[in-house]
């Protein structure tokens, strides 16, 4: 019947009910100050020194950096559309 302090959230529970209490306490979750992803508090270890966290933050920023290509080739494509519309203009005109 001894309390026992609960790694999650420090709440002092009752030995009997500690287990429950720690299983879900520890479903619960919180977004990473690092990369932003929601991660169980009972995963928070190994998310931070697993790896988990530098995945997320590399798959993130291969993410981004796809985008900005995507996004630079569509303007490159529009770009040269306009241009090809010009010249048709101006050989129209001549």
């Amino acid at each position: 019947m001894r309390p026992k302090p609960c790694k999650y959230c420090d709440q002092v529970v009752k030995y009997e009910d500690f287990d429950k209490h720690t299983s879900y306490c520890g479903s619960k979750t919180k977004k990473c100050l690092l990369c932003g992803h929601n991660v169980c508090l009972k995963d928070e270890d190994m998310h931070n020194f697993g790896g988990e966290c530098n995945m997320f933050r590399e798959e993130d920023k291969k993410k981004k950096e796809l985008e900005i290509k995507r996004k630079a080739e569509e303007e490159k494509r529009i770009a040269d559309e306009l241009q090809r519309v010009r010249d048709l203009e101006r050989k129209r005109v001549e």
